[in-house]
């Protein structure tokens, strides 16, 4: 369990961190301009983490952006799609991820199966032991984890995306 915390400790750090930054920067700039101000450390840390966070804000907007055009370019012109990303809303919901992020994960850590993708994974011990596949006829496929990885990077997808042949070789 200790790992569990210092995992739930550092993330609201981060939380910690990700929601009062911007605001101390804001401040920092503000009062920089009253006759009393000494620029300090905390001062600097400040305003470089408020740079740090509108750095991340435009770089999530222009990556959006980028993933819109490219998604856009293979759909009809009657099927695409225009987004106007504000930042100030992009700012509130990556504060508002970070702040469930503790939430996801300690509900992670109580269940004792996480379904992703239609895929359920049974945990136990704190490692994954057991896959179940429901198809789509209802039937459910049950395998351990370790023979689900291994016929999972023997299919002959995964291996051709390989770089090289002796990558290959050695799965196989």
């Amino acid at each position: 369990h200790s790992l569990a915390f210092l995992i739930c400790s550092s993330i609201w750090l981060m939380v910690i961190w990700g929601l009062l930054s911007p605001i101390t920067g804001v401040l920092a700039i503000f009062s920089s301009f009253s006759s009393n101000f000494v620029m300090n450390s905390q001062a600097i840390a400040s305003i470089l983490s408020l740079f740090v966070w509108a750095a991340f804000m435009i770089s999530l907007k222009w990556s959006t952006n980028v993933m819109l055009k490219v998604s856009n370019s293979v759909r009809p012109p009657s099927q695409q799609v225009e987004t106007e990303i504000v930042l100030w809303k992009l700012f509130i919901g990556v504060c508002i991820h970070i702040f469930l992020l503790p939430v996801a994960l300690v509900s992670i850590m109580l269940n004792e199966s996480i379904v992703w993708s239609g895929v359920t994974y049974s945990k136990k011990n704190g490692k994954i032991y057991k896959v179940e596949r429901k198809f789509p006829d209802g039937t459910v496929l049950t395998d351990a984890f370790s023979n689900s990885i291994s016929k999972a990077i023997t299919k002959p997808e995964f291996v051709n995306f390989m770089p090289s042949s002796s990558n290959k070789k050695a799965l196989v």
